[in-house]
């Protein structure tokens, strides 16, 4: 018997007959449900057939795969008072699509820093040289562009966790976390024992934490505003930058140390757009 006849036992008889047998060959074979027998129903609308002598029988199912047992609502026999002289009773039955979503991993996702690859010389040499001699072993046998390609992205996935460092969050401003109300209640949380008073330190810090944030950036919006008005937009700025953790942009910005360096590139870059003196 399929392990499914053991829990669900709606059935309209107790056993079967030569059929009935045939039938569960049937459904251990193709790996199906009797949707029928799930529900629990009145003897009444189990009942699926008639025959002349006036013996009922249930013999009509609905059968569905097993990943979609749970989008069957309902399943009940009835009669109808259009017949069409048949001697089946209608087998209706209710369906809503059940979806599973697709399970989420466990496994916390590395953020990499791949801005260091900009400015580091020495690591751009390192990265270039793994991804190479990771690529070459990879696209041995590759057959054309397209997979040559894959091999080069899974080239750069398997050398890059190696090789780059994490990047690291961005952390609040220290000034939220040192305000006395909060610095009272944490320290008040890191010494209880009761887990009532745990949970009632935690609402409170959670509060105060709140509490001090808005304070924060109310302080800090009144001086974007004050410096605005007095038409020093600069200070703003630097204010907006650090309270968002923006950083400045390097677009149309220089290399070099000294401003005697800067000057020379300056100089090479208008001679060369100017050109040489004209000969007259």
């Amino acid at each position: 018997m399929p392990s499914w006849s053991l829990r669900w036992q709606v059935t309209f008889h107790a056993e079967t007959n030569r059929n009935g047998e045939l039938l569960l060959d049937l459904i251990n074979e193709t790996d199906l449900i009797p949707i029928n027998l799930k529900f629990q129903k009145h003897k009444g609308k189990l009942w699926t057939f008639t025959y002349p002598s006036g013996y009922r029988a249930q013999l009509d199912f609905i059968f569905v795969r097993s990943k979609w047992k749970n989008s069957v609502q309902n399943i009940e026999a009835y009669s109808s008072f259009g017949s069409v002289g048949s001697d089946h009773r209608i087998l209706t039955c209710r369906i809503v699509l059940s979806l599973r979503a697709p399970k989420q991993s466990t496994q916390k996702r590395t953020v990499l820093d791949w801005k260091v690859l900009r400015t580091d010389a020495e690591l751009q040499k390192k990265f270039t040289i793994a991804v190479k001699n990771r690529f070459s072993v990879l696209s041995t046998n590759a057959a054309d562009p397209c997979e040559e390609y894959s091999y080069l992205v899974q080239a750069n996935k398997e050398v890059a966790p190696k090789l780059l460092p994490k990047r690291k969050r961005r952390t609040k401003t220290a000034a939220l976390y040192n305000i006395k109300s909060v610095v009272d209640i944490r320290e008040k949380l890191q010494t209880a024992t009761e887990q009532n008073e745990v949970q009632n330190l935690k609402s409170q810090l959670s509060e105060a934490y709140k509490i001090a944030e808005n304070n924060y950036y109310k302080e800090r919006f009144d001086e974007i505003s004050g410096n605005f008005n007095c038409n020093d937009p600069s200070v703003a700025w630097k204010i907006i930058d650090h309270v968002t953790g923006r950083k400045a942009t390097t677009q149309g910005r220089l290399n070099g140390n000294t401003p005697e360096e800067r000057q020379k590139q300056w100089k090479n870059h208008f001679e060369a757009l100017l050109g040489e003196e004209l000969q007259y």
